[in-house]
């Protein structure tokens, strides 16, 4: 019965032109959960009040991957904003996690940092010298990108000086999105080689990846035989994510050899991947900067986007 009343609004909807997911989402609120207001019947409200939470959140997308391999330039074009919200040609030596959240309120700019660490002060200093105010205990806010950026430079050079841990643990962006849209929430990891030496962080790095809602492994052609990558996909594989192998720079492989390619990629990691698919993030990114959509579709982004 439920599934019956579920569906036809939902139809409904979609008939009458209801946008998803804010004008049905509502719509089933008011109809549908209210019809189940029997003892009999309660109990498939949580299970619908959950579904709709879900269509109300942004997807959750875990970025991994080695070093150099383009994920910052895919972080780019996935975000469809047509602009560089991630730096790309940038391998940080201090390991932190970042997080690009695609929303429809004002944007937020913010660093959270372990205070029991002993660099902790420091950092407080460097923050609160680049316009960061301190939001509450372990996180800074700062009214402009720029902002915290400088901040983050400054952290580095310092940390590297004293040879100490970095306090740093997560930096936060969130771009304002007014479109329809399907809202991201992209977590930009370091590169495989620096999870491997932040034994300390490996909580924070595992704590994400345990709410992704997939996970997209960059890797490219040249470099399929990784003994980093296979460890770390075994390592990773325990938390039953649907993983997408992703491999870049696709646009520098011969037509002939794409798929031989993938069948490289599906004997090295076939075992841990959902899916292998073949792109280029750079063509992609450049591709929304003009509004080029033929090059968009050739540069294998859309269905990366659709999955």
């Amino acid at each position: 019965m439920f599934e019956r009343l579920y569906n036809t609004v939902v139809d409904i909807c979609l008939v009458e032109g209801v946008q998803i997911p804010q004008g049905w989402g509502e719509v089933v609120r008011q109809e549908v959960i209210p019809l189940l207001d029997h003892p009999k019947l309660r109990h498939h409200t949580d299970i619908i009040q959950e579904r709709l939470d879900s269509f109300s959140r942004p997807i959750s997308i875990f970025v991994v991957g080695e070093g150099k391999f383009g994920k910052s330039t895919l972080i780019n074009a996935l975000a469809g904003q047509g602009q560089e919200i991630a730096k790309t040609d940038v391998l940080p030596l201090t390991w932190y996690i970042t997080r690009y959240t695609m929303n429809r309120q004002e944007s937020c700019y913010r660093i959270y940092y372990d205070t029991s660490q002993a660099t902790a002060e420091n950092l407080e200093k460097i923050c609160s010298s680049c316009q960061g105010k301190l939001v509450e205990k372990g996180i800074f806010g700062f009214p402009e990108w720029e902002d915290l950026q400088k901040a983050l430079n400054q952290e580095e050079t310092i940390t590297k000086k004293m040879n100490k841990r970095s306090s740093l643990r997560q930096v936060i962006r969130t771009i304002p999105n007014a479109t329809d849209a399907t809202l991201l929430d992209i977590v930009d990891t370091p590169g495989i080689s620096q999870i491997r030496f932040a034994s300390a962080s490996q909580e924070t790095i595992e704590d994400f990846y345990y709410q992704a809602d997939v996970v997209l492994w960059v890797m490219t052609a040249d470099k399929l035989n990784s003994k980093e990558t296979r460890h770390s996909l075994e390592s990773m594989s325990r938390y039953n994510k649907p993983i997408i192998g992703v491999i870049n720079r696709a646009d520098n492989i011969p037509p002939n050899q794409k798929n031989v390619v993938i069948s490289q990629a599906q004997e090295q990691y076939g075992k841990w991947l959902n899916e292998i698919v073949l792109v280029s993030a750079k063509n992609g990114f450049e591709a929304l900067k003009s509004n080029d959509s033929e090059q968009w579709w050739e540069s294998g982004l859309p269905a990366l986007r659709v999955r």
